[in-house]
């Protein structure tokens, strides 16, 4: 699920993601890219991963995604997880929400 942010610059990222609950960890693939994990199972899954994606000007795009479960085989990168549906859709909420109040 992906959702513009206006006004979100690199800046003041990471410390927005983490007051909303978010660890960063990291640059993603792309120099553009930030990786944050928000986990709400026992375990470190299920876990919202969000991708940050700051080559928009003054504007970032937030990529999530819910990670179901730990990549089960050795170094292959594909995991199960869902791109969108009621549970996304009230996270991206309540990010928005936070960030239009901060």
């Amino acid at each position: 699920m992906k959702i513009r942010i206006k006004g979100f610059e690199k800046e003041q990222a990471i410390g927005s993601m983490q007051r909303i609950g978010y660890t960063c960890l990291g640059r993603g693939n792309d120099e553009a890219d930030f990786s944050f994990v928000r986990v709400i199972g026992n375990g470190g899954y299920p876990r919202f991963h969000a991708l940050v994606r700051f080559d928009q000007g003054k504007d970032a795009l937030l990529n999530i995604h819910l990670d179901q479960r730990r990549t089960v085989y050795s170094g292959a990168r594909a995991h199960n997880a869902d791109h969108d549906g009621p549970v996304l859709e009230q996270e991206t909420e309540r990010i928005k929400a936070f960030l239009e109040n901060e």
